[in-house]
């Protein structure tokens, strides 16, 4: 492990500082450290870094935005130093609806420093374009990168829509979470824990018949959500207006940032739901109210949110044990007096 690189790295991205993190990296590469390790030890825990100071609302958006744009650069230059490769063609893309590219970057650099030939396709990739575009690329297999969770659907759209290509189909990400259910349940035909375990993954993966998991079917409660949720959302807003007279007299960007969270609150159920994984709702529960506290928000909004989404859902018995569970797992959290004037946060 090399922890110096991280942290001389991350002192160069809080000071926004590209032209110092250029000539550490050039330096730790052409003094013997190889690619993937510049990358697994310095760019990669770096870029974490970031976002928990993001997250802890040490930092704004704007710094982690420009700090995300200056490890995207140092890609760029440790890409060049790395040969074509021979072992077979890799065309990776993120998730339609997920625009986090950097760790799909670090995973494509990563491997074609592992002597694969790498076509990364980018952010949000449309399932439609995507085949035009393998029509003129002789792929072994397509790797799927997707880090939200919200943007899990968009690789079931893609595994649907390359079902007749007869090509593997692999994920990787943090949204897929830490065993391959969700990739399995979105019908995939592998799942990557880590990009260092992804080279040897797509090995066996070439070296055997294509096979894909049978994916999970949608069932009523999932298109009810689906159908339901811009009435819920309604409904909800409706609700805290009644039990806070005092939001009525919100702006137009105040309701609509209400909104956003309520809407933000159902669909992480419903991506629960599609791949049959209550720890998704579950893990997000437990996030929320450490952003939250972070960016100097009331952690109990997070209840009071719940709870409104509650008194409106109706014939939903799974959604709403998903919320009750969540509504729980935040009661049973410690918080202050200060934390629980939601109507003061929203």
């Amino acid at each position: 492990m090399n922890p110096d690189l991280a942290e001389d790295l991350y002192g160069c991205l809080e000071a926004l500082d590209p032209y110092s993190a250029t000539h550490l990296v050039r330096d730790a590469v052409d003094g013997g450290q190889s690619i993937e390790r510049v990358v697994t030890e310095g760019l990669a825990p770096a870029q974490r870094l970031v976002g928990e100071r993001w997250q802890c609302g040490e930092w704004s958006i704007a710094q982690e935005h420009a700090a995300t744009a200056i490890i995207d650069d140092l890609l760029g230059l440790l890409a060049v130093r790395v040969p074509r490769g021979r072992r077979g063609t890799i065309v990776l893309l993120s998730a339609e609806g997920e625009w986090h590219v950097t760790p799909a970057r670090m995973a494509a650099l990563l491997w074609r420093a592992s002597g694969w030939q790498v076509t990364f396709l980018g952010g949000s990739t449309p399932p439609r374009h995507l085949r035009r575009t393998l029509g003129g690329i002789k792929a072994d297999l397509v790797a799927i990168s997707c880090t939200l969770p919200l943007a899990l659907p968009g690789v079931a759209r893609v595994a649907d829509a390359l079902d007749d290509l007869n090509l593997p189909i692999l994920g990787g990400g943090h949204a897929f979470g830490p065993d391959p259910h969700r990739a399995e349940a979105l019908g995939l035909s592998g799942w990557a824990g880590s990009a260092t375990d992804a080279p040897a993954l797509f090995e066996r993966a070439m070296d055997r018949p294509v096979g894909r998991a049978e994916r999970l079917r949608t069932d009523d409660e999932e298109l009810m959500l689906e159908l339901q949720l811009p009435e819920l959302i309604i409904a909800a807003e409706r609700r805290l207006l009644q039990r806070f007279p005092t939001m009525r007299s919100y702006d137009e960007y105040q309701r609509a940032r209400m909104r956003e969270d309520l809407d933000h609150i159902l669909r992480f159920a419903a991506v629960s739901l599609q791949v049959g994984d209550e720890r998704i709702f579950q893990d997000f529960i437990t996030w929320l109210p450490e952003v939250l506290r972070g960016h100097g928000v009331p952690t109990g909004v997070a209840a009071v949110g719940l709870e409104a989404l509650l008194g409106v859902i109706r014939e939903l018995p799974r959604t709403t044990d998903l919320l009750e569970a969540g509504h729980r797992t935040l009661e049973a959290a410690t918080l202050t007096d200060d934390d629980v004037d939601a109507e003061a946060a929203w």
